[in-house]
């Protein structure tokens, strides 16, 4: 589990969030803004695996907002250690410290 802290409201990391899982291929299965819980899921055709992405979106103050993300991989023909899904973790934190 990675996360990250910004100094920005609520409302707009919760949509750029939802904007970044649909740009990096993750299919958002479930967004609620008032529990702050953002779902989806990738999936790789080629090995049949799927990636499930959670994503917890905490109001700290008026401008500053904490976040919190966890992948879970599914393989079925190669296993991936648990160090894997840190790597990917990290990888879309970065990504969202890129966008904002």
């Amino acid at each position: 589990m990675q996360s990250a802290s910004f100094l920005l409201p609520y409302d707009s990391v919760f949509k750029t969030l939802q904007v970044i899982a649909k740009r990096k291929g993750y299919v958002i299965t479930s967004a609620d803004s008032n529990e702050g819980i953002i779902k989806a899921n990738s999936r790789n055709f080629l090995f049949k695996k799927t990636e499930k992405l959670e994503i917890k979106v905490y109001k700290k103050d008026l401008h500053t907002t904490n976040i919190s993300l966890m992948i879970n991989n599914n393989a079925s023909l190669f296993e991936k250690p648990a160090s894997l899904d840190e790597f990917e973790e990290q990888r879309l934190l970065d990504t969202i410290h890129k966008y904002f």
